[in-house]
């Protein structure tokens, strides 16, 4: 008896590696080179009538694994995604194959959209986790979840949040008042009412000193309503000074002190010292932070160099200022319609005027 079942044992290991064998064998030709050239694989793939749904779908997985889950980056995102296993059932749900069959059988209260190779499923108001194989990795256990982004997902207990990650491991433990991240495998975490910043081992790398953090090009600082910048080290940069900090694009961002405006680079040094009363373009509409979707007398989040050159303004008029902080266009027009290096189109005394930068700077 325990040769045969030895016997059997071995069989069953060797045909569970072969089928492994065939799977990787048969997506093996979707090797990341030209997203065009896959999905054009991928398509043949699909429509081998020999080879198993279940098969196939990985192979679907893979493709996204190669060319990723955002929309904006991946041109064959709605197209690839047809062929995902989806939510479906009624009185309860589970997961169908896209040709109708079940990957997993009605058995959830309700079913979410696979995002990077995870779904979140929820069963009497409690939420969990499914792999791309239909296997749960977390108990059905969180009071919230949200789906998968940059490797990791944001899960909620009794108002606690955390991280896990793809093997469903609680990375970041669930006993923080608010989470952001992940940026750069960095955390920013909320515990007794203060903000820190960790790594993804939970090791500490900023303290528990802030009002607030924001993970941006750089870590974001706030505390005794003054904002700073610290660096992916946890090295302060710049201590908490200025009224306002606003994203960084492009290695600047603008600062506010005193209701004036100014320049810093990634190393916090003051391109252009908080001197004007606005700096950049805000002549449209965007959505901001806390200001809701109106528009705005600064540009905190905005990029503000255009050809190398912003537009500033003080004592009403409107200039230009180069990467070094120099005015190669002094405050004088009412109002910049467009710039560039070589050019400024602007409003003068009610006129639209076209000038040349090396012209204008001549008088």
């Amino acid at each position: 008896m325990s040769k045969f079942i030895l016997s059997f044992f071995l069989l069953n290991s060797l045909f569970s590696f072969a089928q492994v064998s065939n799977l990787e064998n048969l997506c093996s030709n979707l090797n990341g080179k030209s997203i065009s050239d896959d999905y054009e694989t991928l398509k043949k793939i699909i429509d081998n009538k020999k080879t198993k749904i279940k098969d196939k779908t990985l192979c679907v997985f893979k493709f996204f694994d190669l060319y990723g889950w955002d929309v904006g980056k991946n041109k064959f995102f709605y197209d690839a995604n047809s062929y995902l296993p989806h939510p479906c059932g009624s009185k309860k749900m589970g997961f169908c194959y896209y040709d109708g069959s079940y990957m997993i059988k009605e058995k959830y209260t309700r079913c979410f959209d696979f995002s990077e190779g995870y779904a979140r499923v929820e069963l009497d108001r409690k939420y969990g986790f499914i792999d791309r194989y239909g296997n749960e990795i977390t108990q059905i256990k969180y009071d919230e979840a949200f789906d998968f982004s940059d490797g990791f997902a944001l899960v909620r207990i009794n108002m606690k949040s955390g991280f896990i990650d793809g093997s469903g491991k609680e990375i970041i433990e669930v006993k923080y008042e608010n989470v952001f991240g992940p940026k750069k495998d960095l955390f920013a975490v909320k515990l007794n009412k203060k903000w820190g910043v960790i790594s993804k081992e939970g090791k500490t790398v900023i303290p528990f000193d802030y009002d607030l953090i924001f993970l941006n090009d750089l870590i974001i600082i706030k505390k005794d309503n003054k904002y700073g910048i610290a660096g992916w080290n946890g090295n302060i940069i710049v201590e908490p000074k200025y009224d306002y900090i606003g994203n960084f694009s492009n290695g600047f961002a603008i600062v506010r002190i005193d209701g004036k405006y100014g320049l810093i680079d990634v190393n916090g040094k003051e391109v252009i010292k908080p001197k004007y009363d606005d700096i950049g373009d805000c002549n449209y509409y965007q959505n901001y932070i806390g200001l809701g979707k109106k528009k705005v007398d600064h540009c905190l989040f905005t990029n503000v160099f255009n050809d190398g050159v912003a537009p500033i303004k003080l004592n009403g008029k409107w200039g230009l200022v180069d990467l070094n902080g120099n005015e190669i266009v002094k405050p004088q027009y009412d109002e910049i319609l467009e710039y560039g290096k070589n050019m400024v189109k602007a409003i003068l005394n009610n006129r639209v005027v076209s000038l040349d930068i090396s012209q204008i700077n001549k008088k």
